[in-house]
């Protein structure tokens, strides 16, 4: 679903995506052309950001996104995959697993977030980045896989 991707009318984006099933805090901001795919349950705490053309793909797994987090521009959330398979078929068994990003994250442009994530509170994620793998807490991460370049300092 695709919700007016031209319009900055912010309550009335969250009203409709709550129409969908999508909960969403009404003092998160979401720019133009988010996107919702999928059956998953998706909840985002305010007050956060969704930035231009993010993506959610649920399956049938949720996507759970804390308080107070900024979501870049053209990032996109997977919760679906599949095993290797045998050399007739290399896209094997499929899995859905959650997301959960936790309160205080910064998710830079262009990440892309795969399932059975969880990023821990206070984590910043710098663009270009996969995420395969849980984040610990108050870290920054970087890099394709995402690797902990170093601990931040705060309250996390």
């Amino acid at each position: 679903m695709e919700i007016l991707p031209l319009l900055r009318l912010n309550r009335f984006k969250v009203f409709l995506l709550s129409r969908a099933g999508v909960s969403i805090s009404p003092d998160t901001v979401i720019s133009s052309t988010f996107k919702v795919v999928g059956c998953g349950r998706v909840k985002v705490g305010g007050p956060s950001f969704i930035g231009h053309r993010v993506t959610f793909y649920t399956s049938s797994a949720d996507i759970s996104v804390g308080r107070g987090v900024d979501i870049g521009p053209e990032v996109s959330i997977i919760t679906g995959g599949h095993e290797i398979g045998n050399e007739t078929r290399r896209a094997g068994k499929g899995s859905n697993e959650p997301v959960t990003i936790s309160d205080g994250c910064w998710i830079g442009a262009r990440v892309l977030i795969l399932g059975g994530v969880t990023i821990g509170a206070g984590t910043v994620v710098a663009a270009g980045a996969v995420v395969t793998d849980n984040l610990d807490g108050g870290s920054l991460y970087a890099g394709v896989p995402a690797r902990k370049v170093k601990s931040l300092d705060g309250n996390y």
